[in-house]
């Protein structure tokens, strides 16, 4: 039994020796928001794998492009917008607090949008983004 013990422990140690397959690398791939797409692993023996960042840890899915991070915030809010938002005639992003007074408003928007909300009471706060004949809310918690 000690012999089948120490035979499978040599084989652990040496595995990596013996099939060439020791970890140099290990790369990550992130798309404009900042979102990781891909890892990649490198060996020392020069070879490579891919694989799906899914496999690492799991992204939330985004909305038609549309996001709003983090939730819940104490400094900065993004606003991540799409193709259809952006090239669109009208447009606007608004900030009420829970009493319905605005307290942002931007008409200029780009891609990722960032609203300070560090001087924000903290509680809860609805996001509103307009544009054409179409409407987005989302619910955000500033601690």
């Amino acid at each position: 039994m000690k012999r089948f013990i120490v035979l499978l422990a040599g084989a652990f140690l040496f595995a990596p020796l013996l099939f060439g397959q020791t970890i140099t690398e290990i790369k990550y791939d992130y798309d404009k928001a900042g979102n990781r797409t891909k890892r990649i692993i490198n060996y020392d023996s020069g070879g490579q794998k891919s694989a799906p960042a899914e496999e690492v840890f799991e992204e939330p899915e985004f909305d038609q492009g549309l996001n709003v991070y983090p939730n819940p915030a104490t400094h900065s809010i993004y606003v991540t917008l799409n193709e259809e938002v952006l090239e669109s005639r009208l447009h606007g992003l608004f900030v009420f607090d829970n009493l319905g007074r605005q307290l942002y408003q931007s008409n200029s928007l780009t891609e990722v949008n960032q609203i300070d909300v560090s001087q924000w009471p903290i509680g809860t706060y609805i996001i509103k983004l307009v544009y054409d004949n179409k409407h987005e809310e989302w619910i955000i918690i500033k601690k």
